[in-house]
């Protein structure tokens, strides 16, 4: 986990899922649904740890295709915007690279 990742003193926990969303099983499917979905059975795979930990969590979902799931979009961006912040760099600037 990192500490200090949403809020201070409090530890996040990540799990990183990557998904082939051009598997047969997905062909009809949306790949924001999938996505969705993947977060979605993280999360209830973990309930019970974060909450005994006091933890936030964070599934990292992203497709084969370099596709990120909300919650990983949702990090990323606060990941650019604390590296923005701490360089002194354009917010634009730094989230254009980590992409």
């Amino acid at each position: 986990g990192v500490c200090g990742c949403w809020q201070p003193q409090v530890v996040t926990l990540f799990d990183v899922r990557v998904v082939d969303t051009d598997a047969k099983s997905y062909v009809q499917c949306n790949v924001e649904a999938v996505l969705s979905s993947a977060e979605h059975m993280k999360k209830m795979k973990y309930v019970d740890a974060v909450e005994t930990r006091h933890a936030t969590f964070i599934p990292f979902v992203v497709s084969v295709d370099g596709v990120l799931g909300r919650e990983a979009r949702m990090f990323m961006n606060r990941l650019g915007d604390s590296i923005a912040d701490m360089w002194k760099k354009s917010h634009s600037e730094v989230k254009g690279a980590l992409t």
